[in-house]
């Protein structure tokens, strides 16, 4: 019985620390819009990039004579 009570012990301890530092959660939240937002930005940056090379090659290619 004594290793149960320790755990829920140990458990409620640990829920009161997180709750006394709240702005931990706040970081986390910030911190993975940060990350979306960049990945978005580097989706857009590689399709309009791949989109100009392919450009690129497409009007090399048309000049050889080889499209």
């Amino acid at each position: 019985m004594s290793a149960i009570t320790a755990f829920v012990a140990g458990v409620l301890g640990a829920l009161q620390d997180a709750l006394k530092h709240g702005d931990q959660g706040a970081t986390a939240v910030e911190y993975a819009i940060m990350v979306s937002l960049i990945a978005a930005v580097i989706v857009l940056a590689v399709g309009a990039f791949g989109l100009s090379v392919s450009g690129l090659f497409q009007s090399f290619l048309t000049g050889m004579g080889w499209v």
